[in-house]
């Protein structure tokens, strides 16, 4: 039973390696595991001027709601609640 039940997995696993969201769902859970990806973290005004921005490795979470972004980086906490935010991955 174990062994059928490990060929399922791979022929699964195999199977949802080319998918985009699959691929997706990996790296978030490698992120998680491994403390973020790194990332540039741009925060910008709402009339497009840049107001700073944050560089290395960061783990982003977004409240439910989309009120506001999370990140701990370097030991310090960064909430931003408004604003526009532009994060990519490096």
């Amino acid at each position: 039973m174990k062994a059928s039940a490990i060929a399922v997995s791979v022929a699964l696993a195999a199977g949802l390696s080319g998918c985009a969201s699959f691929e997706r769902s990996m790296k978030n859970f490698g992120s998680d595991i491994s403390g973020g990806m790194n990332r540039t973290v741009v925060l910008y005004d709402y009339e497009g001027d840049e107001l700073t921005r944050w560089e290395g490795k960061i783990d982003l979470q977004v409240s439910d709601d989309g009120g506001h972004i999370v990140f701990d980086q370097d030991g310090k906490r960064t909430v931003i609640t408004g604003g526009i935010v532009v994060s990519e991955e490096r």
